[in-house]
């Protein structure tokens, strides 16, 4: 396909300008005839100089997996063989229901020489997709035409949860580094009874400095208590109509699952055992408490295309579950949502009678209403619902601290690091 450039449409309307003034002057006919034979020509010679489909490579370069609601790169790698110039515009054909920035691209190359062209998409839902033709539009010398050429290059690729935000904190935390992030560094120990005394760290809880070793070595001391291991650390995951709120791209299940993986790296370095169950109207999925390193794995295959779904969560199905498959005492992470009591009425009980026999901290995301600005009755009768509504909330949640439920309140931006924060000062 050949397309005009920009130049060359100045140029055409120069002409239009002429073909106008020849109405009024004869003479300028003449004039127009080898204006236009110029610029055929001209178009013609810039149309040869344009670089030739087979003498282009191009590859698309991603990571195996993208991750969900966030900027993933896509390489374009361009290999010029011919011995001309190459101007290039490179255009990819990426899902519909990405979201992509400066995803037209341009690049010159000498010859035989290559290059690379970035952008970056952002995923909106987990699953598989197709990245489809790569279009290119190579340009003449004099800069007046345009060839574009469809090269197909059809890839299948899985979107997951945020891999990127696990990788950043598996590195930072193999170097000590976590609190780069926000994420308070790992306690070295429990509470219970003494092991030895080392150098304080930045980090370590300061009501542990012996003080008098502290004055015979002149520098701070720390007492280091033996380590708690093996605690079974579960997360349970309401995929029910409770998840559905979006915020922004993603949904409170989407969080939720991309916490998860941030948990379970933790859990691993804190050698504590790991585990997640899913759940709506039945026990979905279950991965029982496990310390080994393919959890991370396991969860990814089991979760990366869950959606939450639009049916009422059955609480008692899931209470039922655990009493029967979890017999150990264990911390339970609860992803859900509370609303009121009569809509939360289940959750709230099970919630109790899980706090009998575990340490359950429920995860839920703060609605924060701002004050009506208006002046209409409605505008006020509404917010003032809202407020009630907020204040019977905070009612549960005292009612579900003083029955042994630990209620942590998050939103989009700290929901990783305050619930990992939650584990790590356990």
């Amino acid at each position: 396909m050949i397309i005009p450039t920009k130049k060359f449409l100045s140029i055409l309307s120069l002409a239009f300008f002429i073909s106008i003034t020849g109405i009024y002057y004869k003479e300028l006919y003449f004039f127009q005839f080898i204006f236009y034979l110029l610029l055929f020509i001209v178009s013609t010679i810039d149309f040869f100089t344009v670089v030739k489909k087979k003498k282009l490579r191009i590859r698309r370069v991603h990571d195996k997996y993208l991750s969900i609601g966030v900027n993933n790169q896509i390489k374009i790698t361009i290999e010029n063989l011919s011995e001309r110039i190459c101007f290039l515009l490179i255009r990819d054909e990426y899902p519909v229901n990405f979201k992509a920035d400066n995803d037209t691209c341009s690049i010159k190359l000498n010859p035989y020489t290559y290059g690379t062209v970035v952008y970056h998409v952002k995923p909106i839902l987990k699953g598989k997709y197709f990245f489809k033709n790569i279009f290119v539009r190579t340009r003449g010398f004099l800069g007046l035409v345009f060839r574009q050429y469809k090269i197909k290059y059809n890839t299948e690729i899985s979107v997951y949860p945020n891999l990127i935000e696990l990788k950043k904190f598996l590195t930072l935390v193999s170097n000590n580094r976590e609190e780069q992030l926000g994420y308070k560094l790992r306690l070295s120990g429990g509470e219970t009874e003494f092991d030895f005394l080392r150098e304080y760290q930045p980090g370590d809880n300061y009501k542990k400095i012996n003080w008098k070793a502290t004055a015979k070595k002149r520098h701070p001391i720390i007492e280091i208590d033996k380590k708690e291991y093996n605690r079974n650390i579960i997360v349970l995951l309401d995929t029910g109509r409770m998840m559905t709120t979006k915020y922004g791209y993603l949904t409170k299940l989407d969080y939720a699952i991309d916490t998860s993986l941030i948990l379970a790296a933790a859990s691993l370095k804190k050698n504590d055992r790991f585990g997640v169950l899913s759940f709506s109207d039945k026990v979905n999925a279950f991965l029982p408490p496990s310390k080994s390193n393919r959890i991370l794995t396991s969860i990814l295959s089991t979760l990366y295309e869950s959606v939450p779904s639009f049916t009422k969560s059955d609480y008692l199905s899931l209470y039922y579950f655990i009493k029967n498959k979890i017999t150990k005492n264990s911390i339970l992470f609860v992803f859900s949502e509370l609303y009121n009591n009569i809509v939360s009425k289940d959750l709230i009980i099970i919630l109790k009678l899980l706090a009998r026999h575990h340490k359950v901290r429920l995860i839920s995301f703060e609605e924060i209403e701002k004050e009506s600005e208006g002046k209409k009755y409605q505008q006020i009768v509404r917010w003032t619902i809202q407020q009630s509504q907020l204040i019977e909330r905070e009612s549960i949640i005292r009612d579900l601290s003083y029955k042994g439920v630990n209620t942590i309140k998050v939103n989009a931006e700290n929901i990783k690091t305050r619930v990992v924060n939650s584990y790590l000062s356990s």
